[in-house]
């Protein structure tokens, strides 16, 4: 099954409306036409990467996305050197 990427601008939305608005993971879903365990998925990511609503200012996009899309799998293989 192909892995469900979502845009920066996506994720930024996710965020938004989970945290701020307080809307929950599925009702975050059905309003983006995305699967539940994407939003999950995403929202949990951001919470390690330590990023909330409203995202820093500062914060640059490259690295948000990069924080948040990138698998988990693809950074426990790079960190053992493989």
């Amino acid at each position: 099954m192909p892995i469900e990427r979502l845009s920066m601008r996506h994720i930024r939305e996710v965020l938004r409306l989970h945290d701020s608005v307080g809307i929950s993971q599925r009702a975050v879903a059905r309003s983006l036409a995305l699967a539940q365990g994407t939003v999950s998925k995403y929202v949990n990511r951001a919470r390690r990467a330590g990023l909330t609503w409203p995202l820093s200012p500062e914060l640059d996009e490259g690295w948000a996305s990069s924080s948040i899309a990138r698998s988990p799998r693809a950074t426990t293989v790079a960190s053992c050197g493989a």
